[in-house]
């Protein structure tokens, strides 16, 4: 799950899915896909309205981006947590 900076931790229900990350000139498109990795609707996030991520799960992503959120002063916080089913 990808966590848009509203909390350090996912809700108790929180959906597993993994996604895409990439930058569009200087807005991030975030493309979460379902099980079985089909794409669902993007989500566009203006880079001046986010200040960081907390990415709980997988996420696709270049190092370029990366490397753009860091110019931009975006920290990204991964975490490794198992989640019973």
């Amino acid at each position: 799950m990808l966590d848009f900076g509203e909390a350090p931790h996912p809700p108790a229900r929180a959906r597993r899915f993994h996604g895409m990350l990439e930058r569009k000139d200087n807005t991030l498109k975030f493309t979460p896909f379902d099980s079985e990795e089909n794409p669902m609707q993007p989500r566009f996030l203006p880079v001046e309205d986010v200040s960081e991520f907390y990415v709980f799960g997988g996420i696709r992503a270049s190092s370029s981006l990366y490397n753009f959120l860091g110019q931009e002063d975006i920290a990204v916080h991964f975490f490794d947590i198992l989640y019973p089913l």
